[in-house]
């Protein structure tokens, strides 16, 4: 059970959502940047095999001549574990980078279900640089209260 050590207590057993974003300690402008999931999942492809061209089986095969095994949980990660079980010959070249592409969509994914319980986050497409900078100009010249409660300019 996840454990809020700010508060000392489990989350569940406090009935608190796990998230906690109305628990903020602090004002700041979150945006989200909207890709249509077709382009998303073309990016990711684009980008494991960027990956691999720029040798990630290079160095994740030292990693393994240095002792560092599959094992470990750095080497669990996301395209780490899947060039780890390519290399140890647990599975194909073929099968490893077909594996990595999925699951790192399905990271995407969870992330973005992550992302979109935050009512905080103003949401916007990556090519609307112009409303994204209004966005940021606006929130960082609105006025703000200082500590001795007056209203400040940003």
């Amino acid at each position: 059970m996840p454990f809020d050590s700010v508060q000392g207590r489990h989350f569940e057993a406090a009935g608190e959502n796990m998230h906690r974003f109305a628990e903020a300690p602090f004002d700041a402008l979150q945006i989200g940047l909207h890709l249509d999931r077709d382009v998303l999942y073309e990016r990711i492809e684009c980008r494991v095999d960027a990956m691999l061209a720029a040798g990630l089986e290079d160095e994740v095969r030292g990693l393994l001549s240095a002792g560092y095994g599959p094992q470990l949980k750095s080497m669990q990660s996301i395209g780490y574990s899947h060039a780890a079980a390519w290399l140890t010959g647990r599975i194909g070249r073929d099968e490893a980078v077909r594996t990595l592409k999925r699951d790192t969509r399905r990271f995407a994914k969870r992330q973005m279900t992550w992302f979109r319980a935050d009512s905080q986050i103003v949401w916007s497409r990556p090519d609307r640089i112009s409303e994204i900078g209004r966005l940021a100009r606006e929130y960082l010249l609105r006025p703000t209260p200082d500590s001795s409660g007056l209203q400040v300019a940003g």
